[in-house]
């Protein structure tokens, strides 16, 4: 006969009601947070607009159409977005608002939002988004003489210790249907305006989708002008790795320059992938490098052919054929814009160089009229070759031919040299022709600094 159980213990009836409470509630939170992931955290809305504006010290206004997702990253989509200029701008007279947006979709992770939480301030990292995709936006973007910009997102830096480092998010995506981006920074003394749409991009290639740019302003003291057309679905930024290159074609004009593109990118706004032909054409060489802070001579006109390539920082232009008054000329040279003073280096060669087509960056007119050659081969006058400190040069020379421009002496064939510029001071070193039956060494030095001219 079996014994009859024993009714439980008080105290074991009510761990299992404890337990099944427990477990009701924990099914009933995992449900709640549930029906709130699908429907989005729309109570999360008034929260979310007041943290930002209190972290960004700025209005933030985000549209009724909203959903947030939480799980694995944060995802937010709303289909309307402001974020105004900080406080003082109206103060600047400037214009009250940053960005306004429609059709928003963000993602970015936690590691990045707890890192930007944490830190702020001009030493902090930007914030890293992950993806950020819009229908229309309109971007101002400003920057006073002094320092502060509406792009310098948080409290304002100290009145003597103003920022001038741009805190603009870093993107690993960022796709935008249709934009208008205004510009004006007057410590760089930049003044752009730009529109971008999809729907006209086809005009790249012939694709059904794309993008189309084009814009106008002032950089520096030059007028531009500039074009972009991209076949397929182009990101403005795309990710570091595994992007697919686009066709693009790009028209700009810089001052007295005019210059295209045909190639491909991956990324417009930092040009990255960017490879392809190029042509520039103008009435000096000089007039072309000023705007882009290249020191070039003053020539007559010109026109180049070849291949444009960017590598990060790192600009390599091949020059299949240069044109520049009566000179033939080709080289192939690398634009580094890492170090503090950028660096031009290369190899300029070619068939002939006709030193009055320099003349001008000496003081000299243009002539090459042998019979009206004075017999000086440099002009007895101040040299006038600009922005001498802007960049520095390391290029070696390699000429088949020099038309020195005087009845006096026989042209050069071939010529050797290595120009550098460095510090202001231009050095012509290693110079070694053949003229006359004869050899010729030398060397030049022209010195930018004060009280400084020329040396042999």
């Amino acid at each position: 006969m079996t014994a009859p159980v024993p009714p439980p213990s008080p105290t074991a009836r009510w761990r299992r009601r404890a337990g099944w409470t427990a477990a009701g509630m924990l099914a009933a939170l995992v449900a709640g947070l549930a029906a709130c992931e699908v429907l989005g955290w729309p109570f999360l809305r008034p929260p979310l607009e007041r943290q930002l504006a209190q972290r960004l010290q700025r209005e933030v206004a985000i549209g009724s159409d909203f959903r947030l997702r939480l799980l694995g990253r944060l995802r937010v989509h709303t289909d309307q977005l402001r974020i105004g200029s900080p406080a003082w701008a109206a103060e600047a007279g400037q214009a009250p608002d940053f960005v306004q947006a429609q059709g928003v979709h963000l993602a970015l992770s936690y590691a990045a939002l707890l890192s930007a939480w944490r830190q702020h301030g001009d030493e902090a990292p930007p914030l890293r988004i992950q993806a950020l995709e819009v229908d229309t936006i309109k971007a101002t973007l400003w920057r006073l003489a002094d320092g502060r910009a509406n792009w310098q997102l948080g409290p304002p830096p100290p009145a003597n210790r103003p920022s001038t480092r741009p805190q603009v998010p870093a993107f690993g995506r960022l796709v935008v249907g249709q934009g208008r981006l205004r510009y004006d920074d007057a410590m760089q003394r930049i003044q752009l305006r730009a529109e971008a749409r999809t729907d006209e991009g086809r005009q790249a290639g012939g694709q059904a989708h794309g993008l189309l740019v084009t814009g106008e302003g002032r950089w520096r003291d030059a007028r531009v002008e500039f074009r972009l057309a991209a076949s397929g679905a182009l990101p403005l930024v795309a990710p570091d790795h595994g992007a697919r290159p686009v066709p693009v074609t790009l028209r700009a004009s810089a001052g007295r320059a005019t210059y295209t593109f045909e190639g491909h990118t991956v990324d417009v706004l930092r040009l990255q992938g960017f490879d392809g032909a190029f042509t520039a054409r103008g009435d000096s060489l000089a007039a072309a490098g000023a705007p882009w802070g290249i020191t070039l001579p003053s020539t007559p006109p010109f026109q180049l052919h070849g291949r444009l390539a960017k590598d990060g920082a790192v600009w390599q232009a091949t020059v299949r054929q240069a044109t520049v008054g009566r000179s033939r000329l080709a080289g192939r040279f690398t634009f580094d814009r890492r170090p503090e003073v950028p660096l031009l280096s290369g190899t300029l060669n070619g068939d002939r160089l006709v030193l009055a087509d320099l003349g001008p960056a000496f003081g000299a007119g243009g002539g090459t009229d042998r019979r009206t050659a004075r017999a000086s081969v440099l002009p007895r006058r101040e040299f006038n070759l600009p922005a001498l400190r802007a960049m520095d040069a390391d290029v070696r020379v390699d000429l088949r031919e020099l038309d020195l421009g005087t009845a006096y002496l026989r042209d050069l064939r071939p010529v050797g040299a290595h120009v550098r510029l460095q510090d202001g001071v231009l050095r012509v070193e290693d110079l070694s022709a053949t003229t006359s039956g004869g050899t010729l060494q030398a060397g030049l030095v022209l010195d930018s600094r004060p009280d400084c001219r020329v040396g042999t």
